[in-house]
Parts: structure tokens; C-alpha cells; sequence
């Protein structure tokens, strides 16, 4: 007697369970929603640089090649250091040896003659990292007074972009509710609550100074690194709850019936 009761309410809440499934389903096919890409950007002064510079070497044998150019990055980061930049702050990024060769002439029936190596050229590139933007030029000029023969650029950076990437990200919910508004006024229909958002990632626009201007640097002057662009994006999908109907025109009062 106890147990058909308990089936029936059983099978009762599983119709009901399937029955709102299927409403939500239909419910989210009538409404897909409205999304829209919102992006945000905030401009920071850098407080950090990054240089690439090194040394490169010629010689006829790899050993030959390898050991001038060891010679000359340790005065490039004796001389750094020198300016106080600690040894954690420098890092060798690059090392290269390749051989270098020479066409033979062709042989006596014209055809081509496998190339000779004639020396060896090695190369070694060192990454320092710079807190103190004034010293920047004194550190390019340390390096170049070292020894160093190639500089690759110095890029600038944010020891901390935190706060600006919240910014970033409050822009870009701003400018996603801003377009979603405009769309939905421009199409006839009131937005409803949020019912997803998705951060698009941020990214940082970087100022960045070649080679020649590195090596225009090494005079000690003022470097203007410019502003760093902090970026972010955000897309969101707002529901749309119900079309603006056209305000209603009340029938006149003696107005014959139909």
C-alpha cells in the first residue's frame, strides 16, 4: 500500500523535472540573448627596462671565436655591476657558434664545389634588467665601453600592472554595457540581467627602442620610453527580457463598437 504512493510522487517529480528542463531549453532557444566584445585601456608610465646586448666574435677556430667573446661579456658585467644592477638582474638569453664559409670556384666541368669553413663565429647575448630608469643610458654606455659590439634594443615594462589591469578590465565592462544598450535601443528590445561574462585576457603594448637608438643611448641622455598600454577585453551576454510594444492609443470614448 506505502510504496505506489511513493512511485506516484516519484514519477510527479520527474515529470515536473523534465517538464522545466524542457521550458528552460525552449525558454533559452526564444531567447539567445545579446553579446557584445567590450575592451579598455589605460595608459601607464614604465618603471622597469630590459636590455639586450652582447658581443660578437670572429675567429678561425670555434675555441678561438668562444673565447673572445667570454673575454668581452665579463667586462660587459663587470661594468654593469659596477653601477650597482645585482647578478640576478643579468642573464645570458643568447648563445651562438656557427662556422663560417667560403665558395670553392667550380671544378673543370662547371659544376659547383662543396663550401669550405674558414673561421667560426660566436656570439653571446646578455638580458639586464634595469628598476632605475635614470641609470638607463649609463648602463647602455657601461656595456658599450666594455666591449659590447651588438645591441639587440631595450624594451620598457610595469614592475606591477595589477592596478592598472583592473582599470582596464572596469573600462571594458563599461564599454560591453554601453554597446549592448546601443544595440538593444537600436533594435527594440530591454536588456535583462548578465548571463555570462568571459575575460578575453589583457595584454600590455609595449614601447620598445632598436638597436640604433640603444646605441644613440649610450651618450647618458634622457631616454623618453613613452606610455605602456595596459589592454583588456570582456565579452558578455546579456538576456533580452521583452520587445518595447508601441505605447497603446486609447479608443475614443463614443467611439461606435465592432
Amino acid at each position: 500500500m506505502t510504496g505506489k504512493p511513493i512511485r506516484s510522487i516519484a514519477g510527479l517529480l520527474a515529470v515536473l523535472f523534465v517538464f522545466g528542463t524542457a521550458c528552460g531549453v525552449l525558454a533559452e532557444q526564444r531567447n539567445p540573448g545579446l553579446t557584445v566584445l567590450g575592451r579598455g585601456e589605460v595608459s601607464a608610465p614604465p618603471d622597469r627596462a630590459v636590455v639586450r646586448l652582447g658581443a660578437v666574435a670572429q675567429a678561425e677556430t670555434a675555441g678561438g671565436a668562444q673565447s673572445q667573446v667570454d673575454a668581452a661579456v665579463r667586462g660587459i658585467l663587470k661594468g654593469i655591476r659596477a653601477l650597482g644592477i645585482p647578478e640576478e638582474k643579468m642573464a645570458t638569453v643568447q648563445l651562438t657558434l656557427t662556422p663560417v664559409y667560403r665558395d670553392r670556384p667550380k671544378g673543370s666541368a662547371g659544376e659547383p664545389q662543396e663550401p669550405v669553413i674558414i673561421g667560426y663565429r660566436a656570439g653571446n647575448i646578455v638580458r639586464v634588467t634595469v628598476d632605475d630608469l635614470k641609470i638607463l643610458g649609463q648602463v647602455v654606455d657601461a656595456g658599450l665601453s666594455a666591449g659590447a659590439n651588438r645591441v639587440d634594443g631595450i624594451s620598457f615594462d610595469l614592475k606591477d600592472d595589477g592596478e592598472q589591469r583592473r582599470q582596464a578590465l572596469g573600462l571594458a565592462a563599461r564599454d560591453a554595457q554601453s554597446k549592448a544598450e546601443s544595440i538593444a535601443g537600436a533594435m527594440g528590445v530591454h536588456l535583462g540581467g548578465v548571463r555570462s561574462v568571459l575575460e578575453g585576457g589583457g595584454n600590455i603594448v609595449r614601447p620598445r627602442m632598436d638597436a640604433v637608438s640603444a646605441y644613440a643611448a649610450r651618450e647618458a641622455v634622457s631616454i623618453q620610453p613613452g606610455q605602456l598600454q595596459v589592454e583588456a577585453s570582456l565579452t558578455v551576454t546579456y538576456d533580452i527580457v521583452e520587445h518595447m510594444l508601441p505605447p497603446r492609443v486609447p479608443k475614443p470614448p463614443n467611439s461606435p463598437s465592432r
